[in-house]
Formats: structure tokens, sequence, C-alpha cells
């Protein structure tokens, strides 16, 4: 029997176009945690997402990946390379461009010249 009151339903989205359905959609995630576990949360959102990506939907990017680095950080040294072998390297990288820009330029058809 409907009383005729309207009971307001709050959405953590701001502007929420549809705050019942997202009450809904919370109340199933809600559920399936308690009643299924973890495990089948990451299967369900792991199938929302493959079919959001088929249906062209786009999604907010992630930054979290698969990867894990294998050194801890405290057995990791501070900087792995030759700093001055490396600094010179890319001192020799330099004065090659700038001789190849500078000879390029001696001829005045060449393009650029």
């Amino acid at each position: 029997m409907a009383t005729g009151k309207q009971v307001e339903v709050r959405s953590p989205i701001p502007n929420d176009s549809d705050p019942t359905e997202t009450a809904e959609w919370l109340e199933s995630f809600d559920y399936v945690l308690e009643s299924k576990g973890p495990e089948r949360v990451q299967e369900l959102l792991t199938a929302l997402d493959e079919a959001a990506y088929r249906n062209g939907v786009d999604l907010p990017f992630t930054a979290t990946t698969p990867y894990l680095n294998t050194i801890p950080a405290d057995k990791q040294p501070r900087f792995p390379g030759n700093r001055e072998l490396e600094r010179r390297i890319k001192s020799f990288i330099r004065w090659n461009a700038m001789a190849m820009v500078t000879r390029a330029n001696r001829d005045p058809a060449s393009p650029g010249g």
C-alpha cells in the first residue's frame, strides 16, 4: 500500500541522474560481497568493465598495473649506473648533434640552410 510519501535516496555520486538505481546497484554489490565474497565481486566488475569496453563506454583511467617491483626498496641502489659515465655519454651526444647542425648549415642549398 503506497502512502504517497516519497523517500529521498542519497547517492555517493554528485549530481546523480538516477539515485534510486545507484542505490539498488550498491545494495546488490553489498549482497554479493557478503554472500559470495570479494572474488565474485572481482569477477562481476571485470565482466562489467569488459562489457563497457565492448560497447564503447569510456571509463576513467586507472594507473594500476599488474607490475610488481622484484627489488625491495631497501635493497635498491641509490643510482644503479655510473653517473659520471652517463653524463659524458650525454655530452658526446649533444656535441654530435651540434656538429651535425653546424655542418648542415654550411651548404645554403640544403634544407634549413
